[in-house]
């Protein structure tokens, strides 16, 4: 879900997801990696982005920089859609979806999610997969926190 763009991009250090403007009422977030060998004024997609976000190469974009609300978008759960990337090049090896909630929540750490976002997901050196965001929900972080202090209220009236 990373795309690239040049090192030098000043904001990248604060904020490092930006808001992609693809034509009139459609855009995407995506979150930055800062590359030298991408291009200084260019950003660097892979496939599966260009896809969910129908992009061509070399088509003139919009890019600002989007600052999420972590007091709003926290997100508190996603419902992935898994299949090989490369259909004619599958296996029948057994996968533990435990296992691959684990890797796959430290290999996206901190990436921007929405739903029918697509990438590109290694596991295991096994063959390539291909992941589809179905559902995704947020929490206020605020909420979250009020709810943990309720918790830790009633257990203590309860201890009484």
């Amino acid at each position: 879900m990373q795309i690239f763009v040049h090192s030098k991009l000043i904001y990248i250090q604060t904020c490092p997801h930006i808001d992609v403007r693809t034509g009139p009422g459609q855009h995407f977030v995506f979150t930055v990696e800062p590359d030298a060998k991408v291009t200084q004024g260019t950003v660097a997609f892979s496939l599966p982005q260009r896809k969910w976000a129908t992009l061509s190469l070399n088509q003139e974009i919009d890019v600002s920089p989007y600052q999420f609300n972590p007091d709003k978008h926290y997100l508190s759960s996603i419902v992935l859609e898994v299949d090989f990337f490369n259909k004619k090049n599958t296996s029948t090896d057994p996968f533990n979806s435990d296992d691959m909630a684990k890797e796959f929540s430290m290999q996206f750490c901190k990436q921007a999610f929405t739903v029918g976002m697509q990438c590109v997901f290694n596991f295991q050196d096994k063959k390539l997969l291909q992941i589809i965001v179905k559902v995704s929900s947020t929490i206020s972080r605020q909420r979250t926190t009020t709810i943990k202090l309720r918790q830790k209220c009633c257990k203590r009236l309860t201890e009484m």
